[in-house]
């Protein structure tokens, strides 16, 4: 049976704000199968974590060949810390998580 923990929910959307994926994935690969909506809000937290890390690479490879990824880096740096955010917020009030343009790696 599976028990009810907001508090880790919201937990593992702020932990991808200080360790990327990783933090997602490990209360996600732990807690998955013992907190009611868990595995919902962890693969949308690490699917975002990973598309992130993605935009990422891209960003950084046109800042270097064009310094359009230079104008662009700060949009993405908002990005990556207000769905988190959001998403947390959406945990603690028995929503689904929010992230946009998300690549769905793991489904």
């Amino acid at each position: 049976m599976l028990r009810e923990d907001k508090s880790l929910l919201v937990l593992m959307h702020i932990s991808a704000l200080f360790s990327g994926f990783v933090g997602p994935l490990l209360i996600w690969t732990t807690q998955k199968e013992k907190i009611l909506d868990m595995d919902e809000h962890g693969k949308e937290a690490i699917n975002f974590q990973l598309t992130q890390l993605i935009f990422l690479i891209v960003i950084l490879f046109f800042g270097f060949i064009c310094f359009i990824g230079f104008i662009i880096f700060p949009f993405w740096m908002i990005f990556m810390y207000v769905f988190p955010i959001i998403s947390a917020i959406n945990a603690n009030n028995n929503k689904p998580p929010y992230y946009p343009l998300v690549i769905k790696f793991i489904v």
